[in-house]
């Protein structure tokens, strides 16, 4: 029976019921001493004198508490009911989050979970470096903090490599009081030889990791039997698919990683988690730099029409672009970051090409003279038929500068429009000033064959293209 709201043990105040599980139920509390969150794990009524129990939860305790590391949870305090027999329990760090299974199960963004990874290695690492084995390395024993932190949980199940070992007879031996022959943990996530009963070391944990990095990556359990026969059968005798066979954006160096922590022997893994940490932070890292070397690309917008001519803002917070809306395109700004788009223009004309003003205030573009759409010439796609428009983004206005001219780019301190025109013959680069007047032909050649469109800016506003 759970524990009403309200419920006091000790210096906690039971708030409600968050989780349970074999070893209890957890409980959201308020430490009235020094008024904050914890969580109380609970023995259940059932366990109240089973000394099993009782001494996996003190072990729990004892081995989380020694275990300093922001990647591990930190443990309060131990008590005990006035009930008779009285129930025993953990007060520890209360986390607002998820646990990572819940987190693979809404998104698996690939830097996130390597970042994720990272922080696993490391405290894991530091429970290994106290010769601390977990045994019980889970995505359900991990939990994602709302700011993106892993925490590391449930060492009720862990041991010292020094002093437990392993029964011939048994698949695991773990816990005080723990009977031969019985199988503690998850069979999912244990080693070959935690699985066959042989004796662990540390790099029992590291399988569990590759395990579970794997779930991580692909959103699939890398063993995944509906029987125990089955799942041993896969985690001794039999490899997972490859994860880049699953999804391909997973970089193929960290596919290697997990694969090295799932070796069936544990000579074929790493050292030591602080050496799996050290290879995901490479990994990391240099996934990072080819994400600055090469744009990731990424879907703007998902209206079911013809979008065309995008530009973005100076300061690279809004895009503009003509989308066909009927028979014509309108100009439509749209804030990414915010979700958000409006149309700017609307009218039976045809509206593209738009640039931005170096100050991000107005907007360039090129309409059309007559209503309908803009003609193009010939199949190199120059139009025809169209005037150059200025729109100001506060007021709304438009207003007309430039008649049959297209492809318009503000100089890049405001004060001058490059713009390509057919005025002298074939279509020739022109340069006016910013209200449009004053034109002057820049570009010139003999050949009708040629022409000039589409000038952009040097930074330096020196050169146009």
């Amino acid at each position: 029976m759970n524990l009403a709201p309200g419920t006091r043990l000790g210096v906690y105040e039971i708030v409600e019921a968050i989780g349970q599980g074999g070893m209890g139920v957890v409980y959201g509390a308020g430490d009235v001493r020094l008024n904050r969150d914890v969580a109380i794990k609970l023995l259940p009524e059932a366990s109240s004198s089973d000394p099993d129990a009782i001494a996996r939860l003190r072990l729990e305790a004892q081995t989380a508490s020694a275990l300093n590391h922001p990647h591990i949870l930190t443990i309060y305090d131990i008590g005990e009911t006035e009930d008779a027999p009285p129930r025993r329990y953990i007060a520890m760090e209360y986390i607002d989050g998820e646990t990572l299974r819940a987190r693979i199960a809404r998104e698996r963004d690939v830097g996130e979970t390597i970042e994720l990874l990272v922080q696993i290695a490391e405290g894991l690492a530091k429970a290994h470096e106290a010769d601390v084995v977990h045994r019980d390395l889970k995505p359900d024993n991990i939990m994602i903090t709302a700011d993106g932190y892993a925490k590391i949980l449930d060492f009720g199940l862990a041991k010292l490599v020094d002093t437990a070992h392993a029964d011939s007879d048994a698949t695991t031996q773990i816990a005080p009081g723990t009977r031969p022959g019985v199988l503690v943990g998850t069979p999912s996530y244990m080693s070959p030889e935690q699985l066959i009963g042989t004796e662990l070391d540390l790099r029992s944990d590291m399988f569990a990791f590759g395990a579970v990095a794997y779930e991580a990556l692909s959103g699939r359990r890398a063993f995944d039997g509906t029987k125990l026969v089955e799942i041993v059968y896969q985690i001794t005798a039999a490899d997972p698919p490859p994860l880049r066979s699953i999804d391909e954006g997973i970089p193929s160096e960290l596919q290697r990683v997990v694969v090295r922590c799932l070796a069936k022997k544990p000579a074929a893994r790493y050292p030591s988690m602080r050496d799996v940490a050290t290879e995901l932070k490479r990994v990391r890292d240099r996934i990072r730099e080819s994400a600055r070397r090469f744009p990731r690309l990424v879907q703007l917008t998902a209206a079911r029409a013809i979008e065309q001519f995008p530009a973005l803002s100076p300061n690279g917070q809004q895009l503009v672009f003509s989308r066909e809306i009927g028979r014509v395109r309108k100009l439509i700004l749209s804030e990414p970051a915010e979700s958000s788009e409006r149309q700017l223009t609307r009218g039976p004309f045809d509206d593209i090409h738009a640039a931005w003003s170096p100050d991000g205030r107005s907007l360039l573009f090129v309409r059309a003279a007559e209503a309908g759409k803009l003609d193009t010439s010939e199949v190199f796609g120059r139009y025809v038929g169209g005037n150059i428009w200025m729109f100001d983004l506060q007021s709304e206005k438009e207003t007309r500068l430039i008649e049959e001219a297209f492809n318009p780019a503000w100089s890049p301190d405001g004060t001058q429009i490059a713009f390509d025109a057919s005025w002298s013959g074939p279509r020739r680069i022109w340069l006016a000033d910013a209200p449009g007047r004053n034109a002057q032909q820049l570009t010139s050649n003999h050949r009708e064959a040629s022409q000039h469109v589409r000038p952009r800016w040097s930074p330096d506003g020196e050169k146009i293209v």
